[in-house]
């Protein structure tokens, strides 16, 4: 999927594609040619849109970590045996009385 893709209205055939297409986005707004290039006037707006991706993406993950705990599926870490799951590769752990942290 590319950004010609997604112009014309296609949207992501997969989420595979649909990181993808965000992946590039954001390198897009990281690069020269975005953030740094905005005039002053339209900094406000494009915080504003960005406010409203961070709640999309906020609903995203945990979509799919109430997907992954509902299911009841574990990841396997690549050892060929179960073992702590995605957690620790998302970023997250757990504190003293199994309370969720990070």
């Amino acid at each position: 999927m590319t950004a010609e893709d997604v112009a014309s209205g296609q949207g992501p055939g997969s989420v595979a594609d649909a990181l993808r297409v965000m992946d590039g986005a954001l390198d897009y707004l990281n690069g020269p040619d975005g953030a740094a290039a905005l005039e002053a006037a339209a900094v406000g707006g494009v915080l504003a849109s960005l406010g409203g991706l961070s709640g999309k993406f906020a609903a995203a993950r945990s979509a799919v970590l109430a997907g992954s705990t509902r299911s009841g599926r574990m990841m396997v870490t690549g050892t060929g045996r179960r073992g702590r799951g995605w957690r620790p590769r998302a970023g997250l752990r757990r504190g003293r009385r199994g309370r969720r942290c990070g």
